[in-house]
């Protein structure tokens, strides 16, 4: 049965597949799990090989990369402590994220990072939305 991600990723219990072949990816890693869970449901008996189609510089190769950050973040940021971010704050949210860096960093520079983090994260913002530069940009389109 060939199926896509998005028709093989809900409603359908696969229980007599062993083989995932995904030749297309979702943005959203939690589709591509959910369809890979289809096949191993209750009564499945055999073991499910899952294999991803995936040519090099193309793509799918920047589609799994940012699924694996995105898998990344949410184990990072998302933990029994805290099932929510209601519950965290800002600075335990800079702080989980920037804990893969190295320990030694003190905690002033860490500071003084996440507002350069934040600086920049700002200057993006203003670059991409800019009414101006949006106007200019269809003008010489």
């Amino acid at each position: 049965m060939l199926l896509t991600t998005a028709v093989g990723g809900l409603g359908l219990n696969l229980t007599g597949a062993d083989t995932v072949i995904f030749v297309e990816h979702d943005w959203n890693p939690s589709k591509d799990l959910q369809a890979m869970d289809r096949a191993h449901r209750i009564g499945q008996l055999r073991t499910v090989n899952v294999y991803r189609l995936i040519t090099e510089n193309s793509v799918e190769e920047q589609i799994m990369n940012l699924q694996a950050f995105k898998l990344y973040l949410a184990t990072t940021v998302l933990t029994p402590e805290n099932k929510s971010l209601c519950e965290m704050d800002t600075q335990h949210l800079f702080d989980r994220l920037m804990a893969h860096n190295d320990d030694r960093v003190s905690r002033e520079t860490r500071t003084v990072d996440q507002f350069a983090l934040l600086d920049d994260l700002e200057a993006c913002y203003e670059a991409e939305y800019n009414l101006d530069t949006f106007l200019s940009r269809l003008k010489s389109n």
